[in-house]
C-alpha cells in the first residue's frame, strides 16, 4: 500500500510538473492554443480547482482583452499573470486600457481582481480597498470621456466606501467637472451643478482635515 502511495504522489509530481512547463510555454491563453489544450487535459488527472481556476481565468483575459498587455510591448500570455504578485491592482489600468468600454463594468472587474486574488493568494487587499480602487479608476475615464452622469452614480458609491477618504482629488473633480464640448460657453446646467453640490458636502465629510487647505485650492483652480 505504502508503494501504491509512492507511486500516487509521483504521478501526480510529474503531471503537475508537466503541467507547469506546458503552461510557461503557452504563447497566448486561447482556447486553440496547443499548450492550453494539454493544460485543460492534464487537469481531469490533476482534479486542482485553483489550478482551474488559473487556466479559465487566462483563457478569459485572452479572449475578452486581446489588446492586453502586462508586460510593456507584448501581447498577453498565460505566464505573465504572475507578475502582479506584488502589485494585483495594476490590472485595473492595465484592463482599462485593453478594453476602453471596460470602465462601464466595475462590479464585472472587481469580481475579476477577486479571481486573481485567489489565483496569486493576495490575502492582503479586502473588499472595500478593491472596490474603492476600481471605482476612483472607472470615475477617472468616465470624466475623461466626458460621461458626466456614469462618473456621478460610481461616486455616489465611492463616497460609501471606508476608503473614500483616499480618493479625495477624484471624487472633487467629480464636484468641480465641466463638459467643455457639450456645456454651450461652458456654463453648467443646473440639474447638474445641484448634483455636483451633493458631491461636494459629502466630500466634506469624508475628507482628511490634512488635506482640506490642498482641496481649496485645488477647486478654486
Amino acid at each position: 500500500l505504502k508503494s501504491f502511495n509512492q507511486e500516487q504522489e509521483i504521478d501526480h509530481d510529474f503531471l503537475l510538473n508537466h503541467f507547469w512547463k506546458l503552461f510557461h510555454k503557452a504563447s497566448n491563453g486561447l482556447p486553440k492554443n496547443s499548450n492550453m489544450k494539454q493544460c485543460y487535459s492534464l487537469l481531469s488527472m490533476l482534479d486542482d480547482e485553483k489550478l482551474t481556476l488559473l487556466l479559465d481565468l487566462v483563457q478569459y483575459l485572452a479572449v475578452e482583452f486581446p489588446l492586453l498587455q502586462l508586460v510593456p510591448n507584448q501581447l498577453f500570455k498565460p505566464s505573465v499573470i504572475f507578475h502582479l504578485s506584488n502589485s494585483p491592482l495594476l490590472l485595473i489600468d492595465k484592463l482599462f486600457s485593453a478594453n476602453e468600454g471596460q470602465y462601464l463594468h466595475p462590479e464585472e472587474t472587481m469580481q475579476l481582481l477577486k479571481k486573481v486574488f485567489t489565483v496569486l493568494d493576495v490575502v492582503t487587499i479586502d473588499d472595500a480597498q478593491l472596490q474603492s480602487k476600481v471605482l476612483a479608476s472607472s470615475i477617472e475615464i468616465a470624466l475623461v470621456k466626458n460621461n458626466f452622469n456614469f462618473a456621478y452614480s460610481l461616486t455616489i458609491q465611492l463616497l460609501e466606501n471606508k476608503n473614500a477618504c483616499k480618493y479625495w482629488f477624484v471624487i472633487l473633480q467629480v464636484g468641480k467637472f465641466i463638459d467643455a464640448d457639450h456645456w454651450p460657453d461652458l456654463e453648467t446646467p443646473t440639474e447638474i451643478v445641484f448634483l455636483q453640490m451633493e458631491i461636494l458636502s459629502k466630500l466634506l465629510m469624508v475628507i482628511p482635515p490634512e488635506d482640506m487647505e490642498s482641496a481649496v485650492s485645488e477647486y478654486s483652480r
